[in-house]
């Protein structure tokens, strides 16, 4: 009897924990991110939007989404409470990061998604747009006071008679438009790829984080995302590590894929143009 006891609690165990699993209980959903938070500072709150989609299809209602946030310098941790915002299934919570830092955080709600890690700086430290980072502007006000000087040359030449000092005022006029046409030239040269490349990079930084963000990875595997943000995927959609595919098709298929699928799984993400081409440029430069 004891022996036929113990045998019925372990198999009682057993099926709690079977059913307690979102995987193998079919209780798994895709948690995706309104936009991801940018320009964080110390004490400021910042809104955080979600969609919680049962399966990647039905909005979820009646939840209590937890977001779980962690310094990693400090190893600080806070949460937040998520309340039902807008459409059903759609949650949202007011996030406050007290600390400057990198914090990691996460996304409990039906099951938990590690969200792509914040950068937080301090309240005194004005936050910065990484556009406006590029090179520095050639020196062309050298041309215009050349020019000017030409004009004052000429003027006083003029005035006076002086026949070599209007020469004088052509060749000084000349260097001067010689200089802003090369200024511009050595700028355009110089500047333009660096930007593009940065633009470049930036947008395949972005579209990793958005491939984690939008919830593509609770369907998708990608190696060449950040292996600390797969926490669980159903590898219900075809791995995407080698993925590559012309950017008219991941525009249309990205911006409503019940148009081109319409028996397909894929959820619209509701993904706006940028969204869309940075993650277009991730998954196609990813795989080169």
């Amino acid at each position: 009897m004891a022996h036929r006891s113990w045998i019925s609690l372990i198999l009682a165990l057993f099926l709690i924990s079977v059913a307690a699993s979102p995987a193998a209980a079919g209780g798994w959903a895709v948690v995706t991110l309104d936009e991801l938070p940018t320009d964080l500072v110390t004490g400021r709150p910042v809104e955080v939007g979600f969609v919680v989609l049962q399966h990647g299809r039905t909005p979820v209602e009646g939840l209590t989404p937890i977001i779980t946030a962690r310094n990693l310098d400090t190893n600080e941790t806070i949460r937040f409470e998520a309340i039902p915002s807008g459409d059903t299934g759609h949650y949202s919570a007011t996030m406050i990061l007290p600390s400057a830092g990198e914090w990691n955080w996460e996304i409990d709600a039906f099951s938990t998604v590690l969200m792509p890690s914040l950068q937080v700086i301090p309240a005194e430290m004005p936050a910065q747009n990484i556009a406006s980072s590029g090179p520095a502007t050639p020196p062309g006000w050298i041309a215009f006071l050349l020019i000017a000087v030409a004009v004052g040359v000429l003027g006083i030449s003029l005035l006076r008679r002086v026949r070599w000092g209007v020469g004088l005022a052509v060749v000084i006029a000349a260097i001067g438009i010689a200089w802003f046409l090369f200024s511009g030239m050595s700028f355009k040269a110089e500047s333009l790829p660096a930007q593009a490349a940065a633009q470049s990079s930036g947008q395949v930084d972005g579209g990793e984080a958005l491939f984690v963000a939008k919830g593509c990875l609770t369907c998708h595997m990608n190696g060449n995302v950040d292996p600390r943000y797969v926490v669980f995927s159903t590898e219900i959609g075809p791995d995407l590590t080698q993925f590559k595919a012309a950017p008219e098709y991941l525009r249309s298929w990205l911006s409503d894929p019940q148009a081109i699928k319409p028996d397909t799984e894929m959820p619209n993400l509701g993904l706006d143009e940028m969204e869309i081409e940075a993650l277009i440029n991730f998954l196609n430069q990813a795989s080169d």
